[in-house]
């Protein structure tokens, strides 16, 4: 499991992208928490809170763990690190694991076909890091 986290200075956002993430347990969620928060403080560090897009193509989210990842590691990222967070990617799995999640928690998904159509709205005021469904 690996993750690349970059900074986008074009549009002021953080780009996160799983490389083969399989995230099917706790000790999975808890890897990936090791491996993703050290990269994000070091991008808070350098650029406060700012909007992250994430690219789902290579992550698998086991729906037995779905749970424990929205309360744990999304939550952490939420409430930490960004000011909006936009997913994007043609993985159907995952997306249709995260939409029923985001529904689960009155939340909006924020899930896009592109990472332009993601960095569009992740940039776009107002923003909210919830962005609360209505």
């Amino acid at each position: 499991m690996q993750v690349r986290v970059n900074w986008i200075a074009e549009a002021g956002v953080v780009h996160v992208d799983y490389v083969d993430a399989r995230i099917d347990s706790q000790h999975a969620i808890d890897e990936w928490e090791g491996l993703l928060f050290p990269l994000l403080d070091e991008m808070r560090d350098a650029h406060g809170r700012v909007p992250i897009v994430v690219c789902i193509d290579n992550l698998y989210i086991a729906p037995a763990v779905a749970d424990c990842y929205g309360k744990g590691l999304v939550a952490r990222v939420t409430a930490d690190y960004a000011t909006c967070i936009a997913r994007y990617g043609t993985n159907a799995s995952v997306r249709s694991v995260i939409a029923v999640e985001a529904m689960r928690r009155k939340y909006s998904a924020n899930i896009f076909d592109t990472r332009e159509d993601a960095i569009a709205f992740a940039t776009r005021a107002p923003c909210t890091v919830a962005a609360r469904a209505s």
